[in-house]
């Protein structure tokens, strides 16, 4: 019997998931979570929903224990946790995904040790003696759970509903503050200013008091210049299963890094970029003591196909209209490409008109 075989076993049978299964299933997702899409993460959730109150003191456990490492790929196990509570409205697990925003952003002093279930993964060392998530990792998770926060809230039992609601407010605050106590020693302040005022709004929609933000009020977007392939394209993600896929002119989708805008912000012509790049690459290799060695710097973003932005989670409809703007103008939007469902994707597809 096959691995997935063994993962499935208890649906098949009819019968409640194991404790050891459960286990089993979480620690396949965080080791290998790039080969599965959304009907995995559903198929998990479901298991934890049948194993009924066990279930949910597995997955309780394992969000803790992910969580207090800060494990890159907890993502992926929110999505589960998502499901799960939208379909039992824990309140152990809320109380859980309320501490992932509170504190998503804080580093932590000394390293645990990882709990002998979990595979070996990836966390994002601070130095100094302390850990915890990069800008990169907790913007999008802790902006993900705000926003499924928001939306189960009014779903919750009556009697929860005003102490919750009041939870999430404080939160949002708190990001608020941060962000503003950072903001004059930070080296992009545009990030920082889009944070709070991503919190801001945020915080609007949860009181009810959301402005009206006509395309007209919202600031227009920057651009850098971009090659572009004289034919159609093929698909250049490395995270993507696909055989390298023909996409025709005019289409496909651009996933936009953040460490790509702040770099390109600094260089926003192609011939500054590649000057800035050649003298990076020198440096490179000078340091390190092989003249002829080769090294690969991107200065454009991942131009990827249909599969590829949906194993990304990107927003398809700005993913697309970005590709779209790039193969007529040979220039990319200096922003990140949004995550599909959220705050940011909202916004961009309100900016670019598509809604």
């Amino acid at each position: 019997m096959g691995v997935f075989d063994k993962l499935f076993k208890g649906k098949k049978e009819g019968r409640k998931p194991t404790r050891g299964e459960l286990l089993d299933r979480v620690r396949t997702m965080l080791d290998t979570s790039s080969m599965f899409g959304s009907q995995y993460v559903e198929e998990t959730a479901n298991k934890f929903i049948h194993a009924g109150e066990e279930g949910i003191d597995v997955l309780q456990s394992c969000l803790n224990d992910v969580f207090r490492l800060r494990a890159s790929t907890m993502g992926y196990l929110l999505s589960v946790a998502y499901k799960v509570v939208k379909d039992t409205k824990d309140l152990r697990l809320l109380s859980i995904l309320e501490r992932v925003l509170r504190e998503g952003r804080d580093l932590v002093e000394g390293y645990p040790r990882p709990p002998a279930w979990m595979p070996t993964l990836k966390t994002d060392i601070a130095g100094e003696g302390k850990y915890g998530w990069s800008d990169g990792t907790w913007i999008p998770i802790t902006h993900k759970v705000a926003e499924f926060l928001l939306e189960v809230l009014p779903e919750l039992p009556t009697e929860v509903q005003a102490e919750r609601g009041e939870r999430l407010s404080q939160a949002m605050d708190h990001h608020i503050q941060r962000s503003k106590a950072v903001r004059e020693r930070a080296t992009y302040k545009e990030a920082v200013d889009k944070e709070i005022e991503y919190w801001k709004s945020l915080k609007a929609r949860l009181t009810g008091k959301e402005e009206d933000r006509s395309v007209e009020s919202i600031e227009p977007l920057e651009y850098f210049e971009c090659d572009r392939p004289s034919g159609d394209g093929l698909c250049s993600d490395n995270n993507c299963p696909c055989p390298q896929v023909v996409i025709p002119r005019g289409t496909g989708y651009l996933y936009i890094e953040q460490s790509l805008v702040d770099f390109r912000r600094q260089y926003p012509t192609l011939e500054s970029a590649r000057e800035a790049m050649r003298r990076k690459i020198e440096r490179t290799r000078s340091t390190s003591g092989f003249r002829g060695m080769m090294t690969f710097y991107r200065l454009g973003p991942i131009f990827v196909c249909e599969q590829g932005a949906k194993l990304r989670n990107l927003d398809l409809a700005v993913a697309a209209a970005d590709a779209k703007h790039w193969w007529e103008t040979g220039k990319v939007p200096l922003r990140a490409t949004p995550l599909a469902g959220t705050e940011e994707a909202r916004r961009e597809r309100k900016r670019l008109g598509l809604e």
